[in-house]
């Protein structure tokens, strides 16, 4: 986890890699939750979403990404 934290800080890309169910997700929850005091947005895709579906969502994840960009400044 430190690593990741000094990655973040230095705004370098982080690729957490593993099998299912070993726990990235909960690890990133903890770290956003507790080390970095931020939201974290879940979306699992999986054979059963279809892709309109993903894209509705990636489309809201921008635009709150933009509504977060506008407060900060």
């Amino acid at each position: 986890m430190c690593v990741i934290y000094l990655r973040v800080q230095a705004q370098i890309p982080v690729v957490i890699m593993g099998e299912t169910g070993c726990g990235k997700t909960s690890l990133l929850e903890y770290f956003c939750k507790t080390v970095r005091n931020e939201r974290l947005e879940i979306f699992n895709i999986h054979a059963g979403r279809t892709y309109e579906e993903i894209v509705k969502q990636m489309e809201y994840y921008i635009e709150e990404s933009k509504k977060l960009i506008t407060e900060a400044h």
